[in-house]
């Protein structure tokens, strides 16, 4: 027996029976449809939260990674294309990337001629002995003579204590570009008790620009620069206790982070020879300051300093020269191991200079001699030809570019 669906039609009644049920059944279906929504939400929340959660374990593992720097040195190395001339070795902090190191000088060695010649190298052109050595341009001694007393044989000369100007710092940052007018551009100073106002000339000036300017407006009696946070410091040329600087006023202090304040003084340096210290209190801010040295053994050197004095030592050798001749002064150099070659030159017919090179580049290594110890000769006095120079480089990501500052006015 089959049963058929029970229908209502709107014959006898009237009413449109199926629209009727429908709007029920949608009624009805409200409740679902929500649910169905809220299901819907519920599932792209989920989504959102996973990729939060994979992004914060991402972050958990770098994190790992640069507190451990075992874990840190497997994520990351450094590589360069000529060992040879540069490494690289990883440190917390760094990004993965590329340098261009761009090397501005070379090192070079120094070298020094006599400004005269002799006609044979059995000419007498010495009459003692000669102090010879390398490295004292990197301890500021341009210069070094053996004085009375000072035994033949190797001298250990160092600079314990390195000199400094009266030096005034800044307690606040530069701008990264300040602009100076007729406003702001004056800067009044007493030094070594003497007043002094400097007048920066008008421009716009990166803060380097605006430390060089501040030098060239002294005069040379100060030295300014900026220090790696940004701080302006200025100084006297001169060094050593006996210098002094007190700022007192000036139109420039308030863009320049300083203000007027007391009076402060310069660093003495300290050189010992031989195991006997000396403290130098004055040197020059300009050409070179004799100074006599006691040595341990009981004589004396006399040194000439030339920009004040640096932390460091040098070994010099106090070299007998025999009969004093031209050749026997090159074989003593030569023969004392002082890192320095002397040569008799053969410039001319019958005319022989002496020249005095060292033996390895940089300042560290430039050759240090009485430079009057032949004027009483026809040789004259040793005049550098070659001074050393230490290397220096830059580096720069790719792409970058560097010129030298200069103020726009």
């Amino acid at each position: 027996m089959t049963t058929t669906p029970v229908s209502f039609g709107g014959l006898e009644s009237g009413l449109n029976t199926s629209e009727i049920i429908s709007a029920e059944m949608q009624v009805y279906e409200q409740p679902l449809q929500a649910l169905q929504t809220q299901q819907s939400t519920l599932n792209t929340q989920i989504s959102d939260y996973q990729a939060i959660n994979s992004q914060l374990l991402t972050l958990q593992q770098s994190a790992d990674a640069l507190a451990d720097p075992a874990a840190y040195d497997e994520a990351f190395s450094a590589s360069s294309s000529d060992s040879s001339i540069a490494t690289g070795t990883i440190s917390s902090g760094s990004q993965a990337g590329s340098v261009t190191l761009a090397v501005d000088q070379l090192a070079t060695g120094s070298t020094q001629i006599s400004q005269g010649t002799v006609a044979s190298t059995d000419d007498v052109v010495a009459s003692g002995n000669i102090l010879v050595g390398s490295g004292g341009a990197a301890l500021g001694l341009a210069s070094i003579t053996a004085g009375s007393g000072l035994s033949v044989g190797a001298h250990s000369i160092s600079v314990t204590q390195a000199s400094a100007g009266a030096t005034v710092a800044a307690a606040t940052p530069l701008a990264a570009s300040t602009t100076i007018t007729g406003a702001n551009d004056q800067i009044d100073v007493d030094v070594d008790g003497s007043p002094l106002s400097v007048t920066i000339a008008s421009g716009t000036y990166t803060q380097a620009q605006l430390a060089q300017a501040i030098t060239q407006g002294s005069g040379g009696a100060l030295s300014a620069s900026v220090s790696s946070s940004g701080q302006l410091s200025i100084a006297t040329t001169q060094q050593g206790s006996t210098s002094s600087l007190q700022v007192t006023g000036g139109s420039a202090l308030g863009d320049l982070g300083l203000t007027s304040g007391v009076t402060v003084y310069g660093t003495d340096g300290e050189i010992d020879v031989d195991g006997t210290s000396t403290t130098v209190n004055d040197i020059a801010g300009t050409g070179t300051t004799q100074v006599t040295l006691d040595s341990g053994d009981g004589g004396t050197v006399t040194a000439a300093i030339s920009g004040g004095l640096s932390v460091g030592t040098m070994t010099a050798q106090n070299v007998s020269v025999g009969d004093g001749s031209l050749s026997s002064v090159v074989a003593g150099i030569n023969g004392a191991d002082a890192g320095v070659t002397a040569t008799a030159l053969l410039v001319g017919t019958n005319e022989y200079a002496l020249e005095v090179t060292s033996n390895s580049t940089g300042t560290a290594g430039a050759a240090t001699v009485d430079t009057q110890a032949f004027s009483g000769s026809s040789l004259g006095a040793l005049e550098t030809t070659t001074a050393a120079r230490t290397p220096s480089s830059r580096s720069a990501g790719p792409g970058s570019s560097r010129s030298p500052p200069r103020p726009t006015r």
